[in-house]
């Protein structure tokens, strides 16, 4: 079970974001100028529903601490850098703290007002924006996948991310 909550947090990768250094006020204010820079991983929060031999059972986590984040270039390329405790709680079953440490990097695209499209180790996820501004995004991810001798699990994640 740990082996599955290990893989739901890993996907929190794909969802955080950096802080940008603007020395001096002079940040863009239009969408998507002002995505550009670094982001911090201030909470994440998700939802995670695993169905075990026909057997739904769904648990909740958030972060309890988190470090670092995402940086977007203005070349459509980004980078991640970031740690969180995350704690678990699966229907009574589990009841845990969670470490995870991710580092990468890939390319993204704006899709628009409302998504952005990441692309790292060949994988894509597309982050729907739940509210935005040149301080404050928040994110968030649906995802489906099978985990070998578990089922399928649904996550979905939500992160804030701030400047």
């Amino acid at each position: 079970m740990k082996k599955v909550l290990i893989i739901a947090i890993g996907l929190l990768v794909i969802v955080s974001c950096k802080k940008e250094e603007t020395g001096g006020g002079n940040a863009p204010t239009v969408w998507p100028d002002y995505l550009v820079g670094t982001w911090n991983l201030d909470n994440v929060e998700l939802t995670a529903k695993l169905v075990f031999q026909g057997f739904p059972v769904t648990g909740d986590g958030e972060s309890v601490t988190t470090m670092g984040g995402y940086t977007f270039n203005s070349d459509n390329s980004f980078s991640y850098d970031w740690s969180s405790e995350v704690a678990i709680e699966f229907a009574g079953i589990i009841n845990d703290t969670i470490p995870v440490d991710q580092k990468g990097s890939g390319v993204y695209n704006v899709l628009g007002e409302s998504q952005i499209q990441l692309i790292s180790n060949g994988d894509t996820s597309l982050l729907d924006i739940k509210s935005k501004s040149v301080s404050t995004l928040v994110v968030e991810l649906e995802d489906k996948m099978e985990v070998d001798g578990f089922g399928e699990v649904e996550l979905e994640i939500e992160s804030i991310l701030s400047k």
